[in-house]
C-alpha cells in the first residue's frame, strides 16, 4: 500500500513540476483580443526552435473554460488526436519541429457566446510533462 501511495505521489509531482523545455524552443501566441459572437476567427502560435535538432511539438493544452464560449473547428496542422484530462481539452499533434525553424499552428475558431473567456493556453514539447504554460483570453461581444 505504501509503496502504491509513492508511485501515485511521484506521478503527481513529475506531472506537476513537468519537465524543462530545451531553452531553444520559444513561443509567440497571435490572437485577437476582442470577437463578435458568432464570428468565425483564427488564433494561432509560433513555435520557434533555435536549437540544432529536431524537436516534438506534442499537444497544445487549452483550458475547458476558454472553450466555453470559444469553438475549435479545425487545426492546421491537423491534430492526431484530441482528448480532455484534468479540464483541459488536449490537442495531440506529435508533430516534429525540425532544426533552426519555426511551426505555425491555426486554430481555425467560431465565438459561441458572449462573456470574457480564457485559461491556460500549454504548449507540451517533446513530452506529455515538457510545457511551457500561457493562457489566453478573449473578450466576445
Amino acid at each position: 500500500m505504501k509503496k502504491t501511495l509513492f508511485l501515485v505521489f511521484i506521478f503527481f509531482v513529475t506531472i506537476q513540476a513537468g519537465c524543462n523545455v530545451p531553452e531553444s524552443i520559444t513561443v509567440q501566441k497571435n490572437s485577437p483580443t476582442e470577437v463578435i459572437s458568432g464570428e468565425t476567427f483564427t488564433f494561432s502560435v509560433d513555435i520557434k526552435n533555435a536549437d540544432n535538432k529536431d524537436h516534438e511539438l506534442r499537444s497544445i493544452d487549452i483550458d475547458k473554460t476558454f472553450l466555453d464560449g470559444i469553438m475549435i473547428v479545425s487545426t492546421t496542422p491537423v491534430t492526431s488526436e484530441e482528448y480532455e484530462v484534468f479540464g483541459q481539452h488536449i490537442f495531440e499533434f506529435k508533430s516534429d519541429i525540425p532544426a533552426n525553424s519555426t511551426k505555425e499552428v491555426i486554430f481555425n475558431a467560431k465565438a459561441i457566446k458572449s462573456g470574457d473567456f480564457s485559461g491556460d493556453f500549454d504548449i507540451c514539447i517533446d513530452g506529455d510533462a515538457s510545457c511551457l504554460f500561457n493562457s489566453i483570453r478573449i473578450l466576445v461581444n
